[in-house]
């Protein structure tokens, strides 16, 4: 079962591109233990406008994004995903049948 999550973990991880607006920075990390989810190594590592990098377990991969109020749009290789930035700050990643996992910046 485990490696059904990390599979989607994955392919979730390859979906994020789109960019104008308002930017982020920094690296925002997977939240160990949190809403039930194991803790691969996710994290998403902010560093232009709309340039960012996405990290699963070591897997580093180029995407772009945009900012539409709270919505963190996410696009790579045609597919969105869209996240929601929390009053605090953080990320709220929803995986279907798996989920959210939280981002905190580091």
């Amino acid at each position: 079962m485990f490696k059904k999550y990390l599979s989607l973990l994955v392919i979730l991880a390859v979906f994020f591109i789109s960019g104008c607006g308002k930017s982020l920075s920094g690296v925002y990390e997977q939240v160990p233990g949190d809403k039930g989810m194991v803790d691969v190594g996710l994290a998403i590592e902010f560093v232009s406008g709309e340039k960012a990098y996405m990290s699963v377990m070591g897997v580093k991969t180029e995407v772009k994004y945009s900012i539409d109020g709270k919505n963190l749009k996410i696009e790579n290789a045609g597919v969105n995903q869209i996240m929601t930035i929390q009053d605090d700050g953080s990320i709220l990643y929803p995986i279907p049948m798996v989920g959210s996992v939280v981002f905190k910046k580091k």
